[in-house]
């Protein structure tokens, strides 16, 4: 369920503290969601938009008071349904309130449509994926995946400001229910990424994620950069070679309709074979310089054993002239 500081409308910008776009409101506060619950059936208020009589339907419900907000511990349950020309169809509610909804959702506004990018991406995978669900306390799970032999994946979305006592402690809570954690970073895509050198969460992905690989997903919501570093170093003289076109970091672009789960983890499609295949090539290279630097070694060692050879039977000609 999504909820973020509505107003009234207002410009996109970034926030460098938080690591996301939002958008800066002025005005009344009020609250803003894509989900609610009628007669025990989830509602999401952009289905219920795009049918006339459905959406009738579903106001009538609202002016007699009987949406609910699908969190169980909220203390003010009921919701109204809006939808005019200026913002998209949402929920909220009729009294201000505490809610977790405020509290997942409230750094991160921009995120409303990816999530239901990637929903409806998965869905159409006909994958088993339900949109934020509350399997944790005071926190909604993103994506959730119940996988047909009873594995539940849980599928985060991260930013330059998640700590790692914030990953930490869903990892934590996730463990103990037996779930698996997949994240995808939310961020402008890099066409390099060096993992000393840039910020926590991405790290965090490169070492300690299911396939110690890094996905990023573009603000739009489109665009998917995967980054996986090659574990082996080649070294020379104690000193490690740095090959310009074979850089430790393997990196494929493509777009959200190319991310799936292969070997039960999320992923590019074939991601994984083009590494190995990025690996391997990347070895042939290094053993490629190795034999050509052992071959000019040898070649330089036979030029001075055949100048030895040249000095001494100048030697023995001279010897013999005497």
């Amino acid at each position: 369920m999504f909820f973020v500081m509505v107003v009234n409308l207002g410009e996109k910008k970034y926030n460098e503290e938080r690591g996301c776009l939002e958008i800066a409101y002025s005005g009344r506060l009020g609250l803003y969601m894509e989900h609610a619950i009628w007669k025990k059936e989830e509602l999401t208020a952009f289905e219920v938009a795009e049918d006339y009589f459905y959406e009738k339907k579903i106001r009538e419900a609202s002016y007699r008071g009987e949406l609910r907000c699908p969190d169980p511990e909220c203390r003010n349950p009921i919701l109204k349904y809006c939808h005019g020309e200026i913002r998209e169809p949402y929920f909220a509610h009729r009294d201000m309130t505490e809610c977790d909804y405020l509290e997942y959702e409230k750094s991160s506004g921009m995120f409303r449509e990816i999530r239901r990018k990637l929903y409806e991406h998965f869905a159409g995978l006909d994958y088993p994926v339900a949109i934020e669900v509350k399997v944790l306390a005071h926190h909604y799970t993103p994506l959730l995946f119940t996988w047909e032999d009873g594995r539940k994946t849980a599928l985060e979305l991260g930013t330059k400001s998640t700590n790692v006592r914030e990953i930490e402690a869903l990892r934590v809570e996730y463990e103990e229910k037996g779930f698996e954690v997949a994240w995808l970073v939310v961020d402008e895509p890099a066409r390099s990424v060096a993992e000393d050198h840039t910020y926590f969460m991405k790290r965090f992905c490169l070492n300690e994620s299911g396939n110690n690989s890094l996905i990023v997903l573009g603000y739009d919501g489109n665009r998917v950069t995967q980054y996986k570093e090659d574990p082996n170093r080649y070294y020379e003289n104690e000193k490690e070679l740095v090959f310009a076109e074979y850089p430790r970091m393997f990196i494929k672009e493509s777009h959200r309709s190319e991310l799936c789960f292969e070997a039960g983890k999320l992923t590019l499609r074939g991601f994984e074979g083009q590494f190995a295949a990025y690996v391997e090539a990347r070895k042939q290279h290094a053993l490629g310089i190795f034999e050509e630097e052992m071959q000019e070694e040898d070649e330089e060692e036979e030029r001075r054993a055949e100048e030895r050879r040249a000095y001494f039977r100048r030697m023995e000609e001279l010897r013999r002239k005497r």
